[in-house]
């Protein structure tokens, strides 16, 4: 039987596929950030998409924050309980060898990956 996977994944940031995680008054599209889905379509990307650590710590009504408020070992301990399985898939395809992307937002306290907003200047 021939298997057609690519060995490629995406690991996305919640609010890419489900805008309504951002926080209200934030989100800028009705649901998914099509683009970038239609991109890892595109080139064979099967998508692993993150929980949102905010809307689980701080539920969908929360207030914008910014990195340094969510800053508390309550809030790492919870974020170290959400990736532990992800930890665990991400090992196994790195075993066998699958091209793994990250796709983050910048502007978030949790995903951003150049920036993330801080009371600091």
């Amino acid at each position: 039987m021939k298997d057609f996977r690519s060995k490629k994944v995406a690991i996305i940031s919640n609010c890419i596929l489900n805008q309504n995680s951002k926080v209200i008054g934030f989100a800028k599209y009705r649901g998914i950030i099509k683009e970038i889905v239609d991109l890892l379509y595109e080139y064979d990307y099967g998508i692993l998409q993150l929980p949102c650590p905010e809307t689980l710590f701080a539920g969908a009504r929360r207030w914008w924050q910014v990195r340094d408020q969510y800053d508390t070992e309550g809030y790492r301990e919870h974020c170290r309980m959400l990736t532990k399985p992800i930890i665990t898939m991400l090992k196994e395809y790195e075993k066998e060898g699958y091209d793994v992307l990250l796709i983050g937002v910048d502007g978030s306290p949790s995903c951003g990956v150049n920036l993330s907003p801080t009371s600091k200047k």
